[in-house]
């Protein structure tokens, strides 16, 4: 067990499910694990939520028990036991659903997969659950034993999306049993590398080459090998997404955890996967250390060839090319830097030395794209309804989401929680519902995208969402309900709120254009006096939307509102969001292109630049390319490129992330792509429809690829209804 932790496994359960919990904790303790159970921890005297909030604290393991008792009276309590190991963030643990019945999963629950343990399954299901909560050593093998690795697979998806592990390097392990029969039937390609010693801009291409190499690997069928470290890592996350969507399914990525360079890898190769691989391929990878340089001479020492892609920096630029076949090719790449001409001679180099000829991409029909389409838009809207807050009281119910508390704000705020952030009550996130359900009715109108219980579904969720709009009306503002005690609430009026109430509001004609002027004249007021808000791009972005909004409606200006008040807040938030937009500095960026940048807020951390730069485009990109100001246009065009700089490309997709350092999903894809496609459908359209590919597999296939939220299924539904207006984007 890690020094860290006191516990290696909590028990979190409902105590109408005790009898049942008991003897599972009986049954961990007995196999060696520290188990920290409510019977056990908490005696006498003791204060009760701070004796669970420290066994949670000192925990690595959660095992949460689902049931009908769990989702019942005890839900809001022990949802929030969950929060911490649920974060992608926390890598130090893990949260594993143990489902006692058959009762319907609540909200986000439902994406995790979980261990059966109904009565018929739990001798069956103990070994794999006692498995889960062992902890992993340092070089990948399970303490339990040997023999353990035999269940990697099962472990790696209870942990949510880690790639196939095959063996132990240092140890001779293997799972010959678990490596697919006709591997000999495929290219085999060895993947060397790491991000370490790299500079911060050679990280940032070589992100861009890992994502796409490993999704376009995955796509031609090759087998991938490697050893373990932060870029393989993330290179078998990119081949694992797209080998797992395809049909039939492709292979996992092996991975060989150990010292490879001190290994006799013809013996190792041959003894774990039955044969030699047909090439090597070297991306980065730390100088100082020996290890990349050990591995390349073992690779030599085994008659692999070698291909070090040098313009990847690190030990790359260092090592010596021994694959004959493919120099050519390896001089061409001292030349360039762009992500998609080195991926592109890499597939080259692989299909020369490959001793099996690549499979040929096969082809997806329109219409085959348009039913993905269609059940993407179905799992979506289901999305939305499991999401909201439970409570029958409107106050209580914070309206949408949950996902937003637990997915977005552990990665958008590693420090701290800004004022106008509310973990149960939140009109700015309920606003980007409020937008996608307007938008799929209207796309509903034009198209046949809908059954007919999710038609009704539609409605209902419509008419939830004017109910909870018009509640956060309060005296011409809107903001956050806070609780302060058991006994007390207030009511916290906001600028942002506000803003996306007014828009909410327009957006469903619930109300009078009185309420919505009252709305926007408070905006103004504080977008006027700088000492009611904190200085962040959603503040300025949305004061912006909403003085974009009034010039264009006077109808909705407040009396006391004359132009050059709204003149006034237009060129301080204008000034404002200039200072906090960066130039990325991309190499190998074309000198005709717009200079990449990205907004960075000053609140959330660098990492969530993508998704800042997104919402200053969502509120005011419009507005600033049309702008008679030319550095508001070239703020607005560097912002574009900079999102551009994102793009993952593999065949015929396309895939964005929500952070700097993230994986592409399909909703930060959403995202992207539909703003892209707003901004200017003429030079975006092909984006537009390579994302719009990727986003459909993803939804319908119901991969591990996807990071739902409230405003990527707005994206979709837009971005959606964007692609039937301008009617064929060649799918």
């Amino acid at each position: 067990m890690s020094d860290n932790f006191s516990y290696d496994v909590f028990l979190s359960h409902s105590s109408k499910d005790k009898a049942v919990v008991r003897d599972i904790a009986q049954r961990l303790r007995k196999d060696g694990l520290k188990v920290w159970f409510d019977e056990w921890a908490i005696k006498v005297g003791d204060n009760i939520p701070h004796k669970i909030e420290d066994g949670l604290e000192q925990s690595r393991v959660l095992v949460f028990c689902m049931s009908a008792n769990a989702f019942g009276s005890d839900w809001a309590e022990l949802e929030n036991q969950t929060f911490r190991f649920r974060d992608p963030l926390n890598k130090g643990r893990r949260f594993i659903p143990l489902r006692l019945d058959d009762s319907v999963i609540k909200g986000s629950l439902a994406q995790f997969l979980y261990v059966k343990w109904t009565a018929k399954d739990r001798q069956r299901e103990y070994e794999n659950l006692l498995l889960a909560c062992r902890q992993v050593s340092d070089h990948g093998v399970w303490q339990a034993g040997h023999v353990e690795l035999q269940h990697a697979r099962v472990l790696g998806e209870l942990a949510n999306a880690q790639p196939l592990i095959i063996g132990d390097a240092n140890l001779g392990i293997v799972l010959s049993q678990n490596v697919e029969s006709s591997i000999g039937q495929r290219p085999t390609i060895w993947i060397l590398g790491s991000y370490r010693e790299l500079l911060v801009d050679q990280v940032a291409v070589n992100r861009k080459i890992v994502a796409m190499l490993g999704s376009s690997l995955a796509a031609r069928g090759v087998r991938l090998i490697s050893g373990k470290s932060d870029m393989l890592d993330e290179l078998a996350a990119y081949y694992r997404n797209v080998t797992t969507s395809l049909t039939p399914r492709g292979p996992l990525p092996i991975i060989l955890d150990g010292k490879l360079r001190e290994t006799d890898l013809r013996k190792l190769f041959r003894e774990t996967i039955g044969r030699i691989p047909d090439f090597a391929i070297l991306i980065g990878g730390g100088v100082t250390r020996a290890r990349v340089a050990g591995e390349c001479e073992a690779a030599e020492q085994a008659g692999i060839p070698l291909f070090p892609v040098a313009t990847t920096g690190g030990a790359a630029a260092k090592a010596r090319l021994t694959a004959d076949r493919a120099s050519d090719l390896y001089e061409g790449l001292k030349l360039t830097r762009d992500a998609n001409d080195v991926v592109a001679s890499v597939l080259t180099a692989v299909e020369r030395y490959a001793t099996v000829s690549l499979p040929a991409t096969p082809a997806v029909k329109s219409s085959d794209i348009k039913g993905l389409v269609v059940r993407a838009i179905s799992r979506a809207l289901a999305l939305i309804a499991s999401d909201r807050f439970d409570s029958t009281n409107v106050e209580d119910k914070g309206g949408w989401s949950r996902s937003f508390c637990t997915l977005y704000i552990p990665l958008a705020f590693r420090d701290r929680l800004p004022k106008t952030i509310a973990l149960r009550d939140s009109i700015t996130v309920t606003h980007w519902i409020i937008r996608g359900l307007v938008t799929l009715r209207g796309l509903e109108k034009k198209t046949s995208c809908l059954n007919a219980a999710d038609s009704r579904l539609l409605t209902h969720l419509l008419a939830d969402v004017r109910l909870y709009a018009n509640h956060h009306y309060r005296d011409g503002k809107a903001g956050l309900f806070k609780t302060l005690s058991q006994q007390e609430r207030i009511f916290v009026p906001d600028v942002r709120h506000s803003a996306a109430l007014a828009k909410a509001l327009i957006i469903l004609e619930a109300t009078d254009d009185d309420h919505v002027a009252k709305l926007f004249r408070f905006v103004i007021d504080c977008a006027l006096d700088p000492t009611t808000f904190e200085s962040r791009i959603p503040n300025h972005a949305e004061i912006l939307a909403a003085v974009d909004t009034l010039m264009r409606n006077p109808r909705l200006r407040d009396p006391t509102l004359d132009d050059s008040k709204l003149d006034k807040a237009r060129q301080t938030h204008e000034a404002a969001l200039l200072q906090m937009h960066r130039p990325l500095g991309l190499e190998g960026q074309k000198e005709t292109s717009s200079p990449a940048g990205l907004f960075f807020d000053s609140v959330a951390g660098e990492h969530m630049a993508p998704y800042y730069t997104w919402w200053a485009l969502d509120c005011y990109g419009s507005a600033m390319l049309s702008s008679g100001n030319p550095a508001l246009r070239s703020l607005a065009e560097s912002s574009v490129s900079g999102l551009l700089s994102l793009e993952t490309r593999s065949l015929d997709e396309s895939a964005f992330p929500l952070t700097v350092d993230g994986v592409p999903d399909a909703g930060s894809t959403a995202q992207i792509a539909e703003v892209l496609a707003r901004l200017n459908w003429t030079r975006h359209s092909q984006v537009a429809g390579r994302s719009l590919r990727f986003i459909s597999k993803a939804l319908a296939d119901d991969s591990e690829n996807l990071l739902y939220l409230p405003f990527t299924i707005w994206a979709l539904f837009s971005l959606l209804s964007t692609v039937w207006e301008h009617g064929d984007i060649r799918l």
